[in-house]
C-alpha cells in the first residue's frame, strides 16, 4: 500500500488483478511481451529500436484518444 501511494506521487498507478492476458514493457530499444502459459508465463523479447519507438508512439496515441 505504501509503495502504491509513493508511486502515485510520480503519476504512476498500481493495479492489482487476479489474471493477466498480456504483459507489455516498452523501453528505449526493447519490447518485452509476456503471456500466460499454463501455470507459468512466456516472455518474448524484441530488441529493435524502431519497433520499440513505433509501439511506444502507437500506445501514446491510443491512450491520448481514450475517453
Amino acid at each position: 500500500r505504501q509503495e502504491a501511494e509513493e508511486l502515485s506521487g510520480y503519476g504512476l498507478r498500481v493495479v492489482e488483478s487476479d489474471a493477466a492476458f498480456l504483459d507489455l514493457m516498452v523501453a528505449c530499444d526493447t519490447v518485452i511481451i509476456g503471456v500466460p502459459y499454463g501455470g507459468d508465463a512466456i516472455a518474448v523479447v524484441v530488441k529493435d529500436r524502431e519497433f520499440a519507438e513505433g509501439l511506444r508512439k502507437g500506445l501514446l496515441n491510443l491512450l491520448s484518444s481514450a475517453p
